[in-house]
């Protein structure tokens, strides 16, 4: 019996992550930068590299704006931004 319910607790706990969202944290960031931490396929979408995507933490990625020229990783604790446009 306590088999069965710590293969439930289990299955239960993989479920919710399986659901939850794929962005790590609230941050805007480039298609490019989720696809390298290979959180795009995590999704189920497809991201663009040239495009901003607004994250909230575990929910799906938003589209803010495609790039003109390039998105332009902003490195760790910084939200990624086109280049040319400003952080």
């Amino acid at each position: 019996m306590r088999a069965i319910f710590i293969a439930f607790f289990v299955l239960a706990c993989c479920a919710a992550v399986l659901h939850a969202g794929c962005c790590p944290r609230t941050f805007t960031y480039c298609g490019s930068t989720l696809n390298v931490a290979r959180l795009g396929s995590n999704c189920g979408v497809e991201l663009d590299p040239q495009t901003l995507y607004s994250c909230h933490s575990n929910e799906q990625p938003t589209v803010v704006k495609r790039c003109a020229n390039r998105c332009v990783d902003g490195l760790a604790g910084q939200n990624d931004y086109c280049d040319g446009e400003g952080k």
